[in-house]
């Protein structure tokens, strides 16, 4: 069983496009709305969302239906002005939730870019999510309610979440709706850390800072100064990215 966990905030003209999905659905399923207007008050709602997730035993999708670019996510306040909550914070949020309760959520993000969500893979942390869906696009309303309609219909009628996100990404095309699992966020999060940061050049450079920092390469005992190369050595980072493994997936 799932638990829907509709979060909006949107600016006075939009379409008001988490409503609606609430309004179409909540006598389907158990689903819970609420629209947040400061960054204190999505805190506030998450916290709500992690006590709730302890006394129930279904799986939590929580969607958030807003505004975002790569940075971040949006929150539009009260006068209309808007402020950014990062993708750090988000990923920082639901481990809380997950710590407290065990229990790995499904993200959903109605947002332009909203699959900016790469972010949310953290080094030496542990992964809070199960999957993460969203868009590479900068997406309408009318796509996105509809999209995420049907995405939660299926769900809702026993679908598995591989098959109901594909049939979406295939309908939509225009969207480009992805939703990828842990397994595959962590290995995309490996892959963009070796390609910016393994290179001979890179390595050699971060080995140089570690050096200066410790002063110089004669303040280093003989088994500092081996380590020290195996850190900065190609095999080492490999070994690195399995230790992160670790943590990511505990």
């Amino acid at each position: 069983m799932n638990k829907f966990y509709i979060l909006q905030s949107l600016r006075e003209k939009d379409r008001k496009t988490g409503k609606e999905i609430y309004d179409v659905l909540k006598d389907k399923c158990d689903m819970f709305f609420k629209e947040y207007r400061t960054r204190q008050e999505l805190m506030d709602i998450l916290e709500l969302v992690k006590v709730d997730i302890q006394t129930t035993d279904k799986k939590p999708f929580v969607h958030f239906d807003c505004h975002g670019n790569e940075d971040g996510i949006g929150v539009v306040k009260a006068d209309w002005t808007e402020e950014l909550i990062t993708w750090k914070e988000i990923g920082d949020l639901f481990r809380e939730i997950y710590l407290a309760s065990t229990k790995k959520s499904i993200i959903c993000f109605s947002s332009c870019k909203g699959f900016n969500t790469i972010k949310v893979v953290p080094e030496f942390k542990v992964c809070p999510f199960d999957y993460v869906a969203g868009s590479f696009e900068e997406i309408g309303f009318d796509d996105s309610f509809e999209a995420f309609k049907e995405f939660y219909e299926q769900i809702i009628s026993g679908i598995d979440i591989k098959p109901a996100a594909y049939h979406i990404h295939n309908k939509y095309v225009k969207m480009k709706f992805i939703c990828f699992s842990s397994n595959v966020l962590f290995e995309l999060g490996a892959k963009s850390y070796l390609e910016k940061k393994t290179s001979k050049e890179e390595l050699e450079k971060h080995k140089q800072i570690t050096l200066k920092a410790l002063g110089s390469v004669a303040n280093l005992n003989p088994l500092q100064k081996a380590f020290l190369e195996y850190a900065y050595s190609e095999q080492g980072q490999k070994d690195y990215i399995e230790k992160w493994r670790k943590i990511f997936f505990s």
